[in-house]
């Protein structure tokens, strides 16, 4: 999706993982209503916002990773597994106790990535990917 600045790109791609409601009708991915059903879109839409600072919540790298796994319904022993196998795919295990505010801005971008993918969405959205 192209446009020029303030078209509306960013708020579509927030409808799209249900962070925003329609203003009218409902929007299904997957047969998944992403707005209603917040735990069930998380398994079906990512995105990855242009800031990272506008997704990151967890000060240590590793919670930040797991924090989406466990609003998914994952248990806390299998969430630290998958986060320390995501970590490990990108050869950043390293990072596991890490605070996020210590990283650059790619680096942030690059967390924010693994968390994301760590869910396994079957949609993966990218707001300005390019950025940091």
């Amino acid at each position: 999706v192209v446009g020029r600045n303030g078209s509306g790109k960013s708020t579509l791609a927030r409808v799209l993982a249900g962070l925003v409601k329609p203003s009218a009708g409902q929007v299904r991915v997957g047969g998944v209503d992403v707005f209603r059903d917040r735990r069930a879109a998380l398994g079906t839409v990512g995105i990855l916002f242009q800031n990272p600072e506008h997704q990151i919540i967890f000060p240590p790298v590793g919670e930040e990773i797991a924090f989406g796994l466990r609003q998914q319904g994952m248990g806390k022993a299998q969430a630290a597994e998958r986060t320390e196998a995501v970590l490990a795919s990108f050869d950043k295990l390293h990072w596991k106790d890490a605070i996020v505010a210590t990283l650059s801005q790619g680096q942030k971008h690059l967390v924010c990535m693994m968390a994301v993918l760590a869910m396994r969405p079957r949609l993966l959205i990218l707001d300005e990917p390019y950025a940091g």
